[in-house]
């Protein structure tokens, strides 16, 4: 087997989490039996959890890699929670993963000779969907296009997946890590740093041999809100970039229309469930349109997606947020990365350390315990707090 070099750069996982008790010991444990990996750290960042998550990340005290719990109770998104989990970490080369998904045993192994091998500064890791929960019909509607991919592609660039992703820490600094203004859950954020990325004139490689079980949402509720949130952020990000080339919004007669075209059309049909997905799908993606354009005016954030499934799907909207972070004796404490203003034309980027300060940017928070930044191995020596 091919091991990675004796002078491979320093390694930390981040690992974001929201309420992911019932995933993130499945996937500390893959980490925690890693094959002809470097030395790394994990560090796992609950992003404000209710349940379990950082005492069973606790449980893993005393097993290698070492593993930090940090907490992070800001913005409610994943990208904060990287944000966070890169700066409480210190390795040269930063390692992404969820905490509802399963590293294959030698995935750190593989990203990181990946990396070094191709001298890139990031790499998107292949994607292996976990199908057992997904009917074909609904998987091929959903997933399939990513299943066995690295990395995405959406016009003339291609992004990773914050799934299974790596990228060098001067990379990261340089791009200005991931937008938190970008909207909260997930979707989109990997994308935007995708987009810096190639604008910094920095480079996207491949790691075909390093496998991620990706678990997709299995519940038709679930992916109609993963569609609601994804277009939602979408949209936030179209309007960062200037992107006007398409209605923001469908207009209710419209939207009406198409229905009762798809309910002719679902008439003739033998197996009329993707189609009647795809009219669901499209009246979330609406309302995750309508709902940010509602927020940009000023207006309260209310889902267009009422009736029997709405308050289920509205408590399912921050479900994947999971975040590792890892402890270290003498912590270096880094900047985290800052945002200018919306109108900026670099993309709203403004270098890390820029005097100009968002209202959301992360600050750490006072602790009103001791154990604020309590590793599974014991309370972290010169905490900041």
């Amino acid at each position: 087997m091919n091991r990675v070099s004796a002078n491979s750069p320093t390694v930390s996982v981040i690992i974001p989490a929201h309420n992911a008790e019932a995933t993130i010991g499945e996937q500390l444990d893959a980490l925690c039996n890693q094959e002809d990996a470097p030395h790394f750290d994990v560090t796992v960042v609950t992003n404000r959890c209710t349940d379990r998550t950082a005492e069973i990340a606790r449980s893993f005290a005393g097993r290698t890699p070492e593993i930090q719990v940090v907490d992070a109770p800001g913005h409610p998104s994943a990208a904060h929670a990287r944000n966070v989990g890169v700066a409480r970490s210190d390795g040269q080369l930063l390692l992404f993963c969820d905490a509802d998904d399963v590293a294959d045993p030698r995935w750190v192994c593989e990203m990181v000779r990946a990396q070094q091998s191709q001298g890139c500064d990031a790499v998107g890791g292949r994607l292996v969907v976990d199908r057992s929960a997904l009917p074909d019909w609904l998987y091929r509607l959903t997933y399939q296009s990513m299943d066995g991919s690295c990395t995405m592609h959406i016009h003339n660039f291609s992004y990773a997946v914050t799934a299974s992703m790596a990228c060098t820490r001067n990379a990261f600094d340089l791009t200005g890590g991931f937008d938190e203004n970008i909207g909260t859950g997930a979707g989109a954020e990997d994308t935007d740093f995708g987009i810096r990325l190639v604008q910094r004139g920095l480079t996207l490689g491949e790691a075909p041999d390093a496998l991620v079980t990706y678990r997709p949402k299995s519940t038709i509720r679930a992916l109609l809100w993963r569609s609601h949130v994804y277009s939602r952020n979408g949209e936030a990000l179209a309007a960062k970039l200037g992107v006007a080339n398409r209605p923001r919004l469908i207009p209710p007669v419209v939207l009406m229309v198409k229905v009762a075209g798809y309910s002719v059309i679902v008439d003739r049909m033998a197996d009329p469930r993707p189609i009647l997905f795809r009219v669901a799908e499209t009246i979330a993606q609406h309302s995750g349109r309508r709902r940010y354009h509602r927020a940009k005016q000023g207006a309260p954030e209310v889902s267009s997606l009422n009736g029997a499934g709405g308050s289920a799907m509205a408590a399912t909207e921050h479900t994947h947020i999971d975040v590792t972070v890892r402890d270290h004796s003498e912590p270096t404490e880094r900047p985290i990365p800052r945002f200018a203003d919306d109108n900026n034309p670099d993309f709203g980027l403004a270098p890390i350390g820029h005097s100009q300060e968002r209202s959301t940017s992360y600050r750490p928070a006072v602790a009103s315990s001791p154990g604020c930044c309590e590793c599974v191995s014991g309370p972290r020596p010169l905490c900041p707090h």
